[in-house]
């Protein structure tokens, strides 16, 4: 008898409406706040499971969006100018978790991760990043074979989202193009920031198909579909829990 291998684990990761003074964006954004559930959990289709999303807001967003102060499903979308002050750092992230102090990951583009202590000590315990600044650090703790995450700083998981583009047949058909192949143990992060105005729960099509192509495969237990928050628990367990052979199909 063949053991189980472990699912694929997935991270949606979606941008919510960005706020500015002008009344239709206040208006898109009292409504997203509004239809964004409670739970980080979304259903496409209510027979099959709910698949969590990770919401990055920018710090306005956050504190102006009326978000329930328990929400763990929100990221906040730090500012790389923030980094060449260690107070300025610390007081936008005060900011945004003294309004939703649920918040504990964070989203980095185009700049190195820097003051990671500070963030760690912020309350923040993944981040998002584009790519791993200074590659010759090593983690601290270790992350399950393959996964694009490490933790160089106590308390703080760092996260890739760079993604492999698909090759072959599949990079020319549009419909697979934002599909993933779900690797059995692998981590795949799936990030897509655009913004929809409306009443949709802010979710661009995108996110719909990799809702519509996460939900069955969790249902059979190929995918674990999480939040950016859920990887340091995520990663604990996996180190608990040994695998090995093959029953399930994560493809």
């Amino acid at each position: 008898m063949s053991k189980s291998v472990a699912p694929a684990t997935v991270l949606i990761c979606a941008a919510l409406p960005q706020a500015d003074r002008s009344g239709t964006t206040a208006g898109r954004l009292r409504a997203a706040s509004a239809t964004v559930p409670v739970t980080s959990a979304i259903s496409v289709n209510p027979a099959t499971p709910a698949i969590p999303v990770t919401w990055i807001g920018s710090l306005e967003t956050l504190v102006t969006g009326g978000f329930a102060p328990d929400r763990s499903d929100l990221a906040l979308d730090l500012e790389p100018e923030w980094f060449a002050s260690r107070q300025k750092l610390r007081g936008a992230i005060a900011r945004a978790r003294a309004a939703v102090p649920g918040i504990e990951a964070a989203v980095l583009r185009r700049a190195p991760l820097e003051h990671r202590e500070l963030l760690a000590e912020a309350g923040i315990r993944v981040v998002l990043v584009d790519a791993f600044a200074d590659t010759d650090r090593g983690s601290r703790r270790p992350a399950p074979h393959g996964w694009p995450c490490r933790n160089v700083a106590w308390g703080l998981w760092e996260v890739e989202s760079a993604r492999r583009k698909p090759t072959g047949l599949r990079a020319w058909l549009p419909r697979f193009t934002s599909l993933p192949v779900a690797r059995p143990g692998g981590l795949h992060v799936l990030v897509d920031r655009t913004v929809v105005p409306g009443g949709r729960a802010a979710m661009s099509p995108r996110i719909e198909r990799w809702i519509e192509w996460a939900q069955p495969r969790q249902a059979r237990g190929a995918v674990v579909a999480a939040t950016l928050a859920d990887l340091p628990a995520i990663v604990e367990r996996r180190q608990r829990q040994p695998f090995g052979g093959s029953v399930l199909r994560a493809a």
